[in-house]
């Protein structure tokens, strides 16, 4: 599945509307911006003692146009994008996905039991 993405590069993998691409992760929903993702900033993190958290899947499940599934599905294609590009990888970073779920996690809880979301 090697497809031309118009100038977001070669499409490598996909999850609902969550694209990865030799270039960027982004939003392919025709009628909203597409909100693409360099690949060199994968890997920014939000300090939390030892292990750090991811930031983009944290800041997206802040992002009121977004469903649940959609932030799912943006896991997927994000984590595959951490695996895939693994060599990027900055020697110092102490990402830990597992932090990172579980406080996506808690957030959504929050969002569903204050807003129905």
């Amino acid at each position: 599945m090697n497809a031309e993405i118009g100038d977001f590069g070669k499409e490598i993998f996909r999850a609902g509307n969550w694209i990865l691409t030799d270039e960027c992760i982004y939003w392919d929903k025709k009628e909203d911006y597409p909100y693409p993702i360099i690949k060199e900033r994968y890997w920014e993190l939000r300090p939390d003692n030892n292990l750090d958290k991811f930031d983009w899947p944290l800041h997206l499940v802040e992002k009121t146009w977004l469903t649940v599934e959609n932030i799912y599905q943006f896991n997927i294609v994000f984590f595959y994008a951490l695996d895939f590009f693994q060599t990027l990888k900055p020697i110092n970073n102490k990402g830990c996905i597992w932090k990172t779920l579980a406080e996506q996690h808690n957030i959504l809880e929050e969002k569903k039991r204050d807003f129905n979301f």
